[in-house]
C-alpha cells in the first residue's frame, strides 16, 4: 500500500489524515509510462499526469477537510480490548494489507523525522514547482530498494 499524510491543522487538537495517493488516473499514467518512460507520445503522458495531480490534490483535499476514514477506523479497531467481540472488518485480510505502507509519501519534504512507516518501506518527500521537482528519498540503512528507486525516479524524469 502506499500512504501520504494529510494534516487537517483547521481543527482544534488537529490530527494527521491518510490521503490515499493511488487512483485509476494514477494507474493509467504509470501503466502509459511504462517501463520505457521517454517512449511514447509525451502529450498523452502530460495528460495522464496532469488528471492524475488533480485527483490527488482532491483526495488530499478531503483528507485535510477530516473526511478520510483510516484514522477514524484506527481509533475504532484501538479500542477493541482482549475478549471483546471484534467487527469482521479489523480481520478482513483487504483491512489488514491496507495498515501496511510499504510507500510513504509526503508535501512537506523537509519535516524532521520523516520515514518509511515499515522496515522495507520507502519513504518519499517531495515538492513540486511550475518547472521543478524536488524529491528526498529515504530508507532504513539495510534497505537495498530506496537506490534502484531513486534510479528510476530519475529516468522517468
Amino acid at each position: 500500500g502506499t500512504y501520504e499524510a494529510a494534516l487537517t491543522r483547521t481543527y482544534l487538537h488537529g490530527r494527521t489524515e491518510t490521503a490515499r495517493p493511488v487512483s485509476p488516473q494514477s494507474k493509467a499514467f504509470v501503466e502509459c509510462m511504462g517501463l520505457k518512460p521517454h517512449d511514447g507520445n509525451r502529450k498523452e503522458k502530460a495528460l495522464l499526469l496532469k488528471k492524475a495531480a488533480a485527483v490527488h490534490d482532491e483526495y488530499q483535499r478531503v483528507a485535510c477537510d477530516a473526511r478520510g476514514v483510516d484514522r477514524h477506523l484506527f481509533g475504532l479497531s484501538g479500542m477493541v480490548r482482549d475478549g471483546d467481540i471484534q467487527p469482521s472488518l479489523f480481520s478482513d485480510p483487504l483491512f489488514l494489507r491496507s495498515k501496511t505502507w510499504k510507500l510513504s509519501t509526503s508535501s512537506v519534504i523537509f519535516l524532521p523525522g520523516f520515514g518509511p512507516s515499515t522496515d522495507d518501506g520507502i519513504a518519499i518527500g517531495y515538492r513540486v514547482e511550475a518547472n521543478s521537482c524536488q524529491f528526498t528519498c529515504t530508507s532504513r540503512s539495510d534497505n537495498n530498494a530506496v537506490k534502484p528507486f531513486c534510479e528510476l525516479l530519475h529516468e522517468a524524469l
